[in-house]
């Protein structure tokens, strides 16, 4: 039997998920000449696909790592606070992109709401380790 999908608490690995739907958004959009115009295309659009290859790849790499060595563990963080250093690049990428070629305001909201929603969830990963690696130590 399913759990309806009201119902449903989400995975700890959405995080990862949603990254990878994020980057192909963002490659999607970015390469669109409607949103980022071949002038922009070297300064914004192949920035704003970096840094979203950037962040899903870190967050991969991070996943692979264990809590329960001290250095991965301690890499493992790295790689999550860096991946969360990239979505706030990506925001600026994205509203300074808006800002210069005037795309359209629903594909602006979307993107900024796919960002924030990723900035969230790795967020709660990160509490997620660090109240399971306080446990291990108690």
């Amino acid at each position: 039997m399913s759990v309806r999908r009201s119902e449903r608490k989400p995975s700890k690995m959405d995080v990862q998920t949603k990254a990878a739907e994020l980057a192909k958004y963002t490659i999607d959009n970015a390469l669109k000449e409607s949103i980022v115009p071949k002038r922009d295309r070297w300064a914004l659009g192949n920035r704003l696909v970096d840094t979203a290859l950037e962040m899903a790849t870190r967050i991969d790499s991070a996943n692979t790592l264990r809590l329960d060595s001290i250095e991965e563990a301690s890499q493992r963080r790295l790689e999550q606070r860096m991946a969360l250093a990239a979505t706030f690049r990506m925001m600026t990428l994205i509203h300074t992109a808006r800002a210069i070629t005037h795309f359209e305001e629903r594909i602006h909201k979307h993107w900024t709401e796919l960002v924030s929603e990723e900035q969230e969830l790795l967020r709660g990963w990160m509490d997620s380790d660090r109240r399971r690696s306080k446990a291990n130590a108690d």
